[in-house]
């Protein structure tokens, strides 16, 4: 389980088995040097991890598109985060036109691995294999498809929510 601590005013979580070093802060010097840092890892029990302010952090399970940690808080012994809903600065418009960019990026991108051979048969007036041509009318259907459902979304949300395609 993570473990987090308060440092500077803000809370800070670090890995159960604290890949990075964590620095001695006034308050738990504990017989160690302010300001130095120390590993902690496996070699540290719980009481221990404690004494230097650490505690259990309760990672959530939550979709980032759409909802964000307002504040962590220390609740009997474990820092618990709070979720809240995110609120999103453009408008219902801004947000499908970016979305609609990012779809259509995806797909001229597909489009362009056979962009040179239509180029080619272009230029030397050579056949394009039928293949060729019904796989890239098949991308300019399916973009069209999804612009069409981005365009009928009705909330921010649900803009949010929608997963663009990954052809990777």
């Amino acid at each position: 389980m993570a473990k987090a601590r308060l440092e500077n005013n803000q809370v800070v979580i670090y890995n159960t088995d604290c890949p990075k070093p964590f620095q001695i802060i006034e308050g738990y010097e504990n017989d160690f040097t302010v300001g130095v840092n120390y590993w902690g890892g496996d070699l540290l029990t719980d009481e221990q991890w404690e004494l230097f302010g650490f505690f259990p952090y309760t990672t959530p399970d939550y979709n980032s598109n759409v909802q964000e940690i307002s504040s962590i808080d220390l609740i009997n012994g474990v820092y618990v985060p709070t979720l809240v809903d995110k609120t999103w600065p453009q408008s219902l418009e801004e947000l499908k036109e970016q979305k609609i960019a990012n779809l259509k990026y995806i797909y001229n991108s597909e489009l362009s691995k056979t962009d040179w051979v239509i180029i080619r048969n272009t230029e030397l007036g050579l056949t394009t294999d039928q293949a060729i041509l019904d796989e890239r009318e098949s991308l300019r259907l399916e973009c069209a498809a999804k612009e069409a459902e981005i365009n009928a979304i009705t909330t921010k949300k649900n803009i949010a929510l929608y997963e663009l395609p990954n052809f990777i």
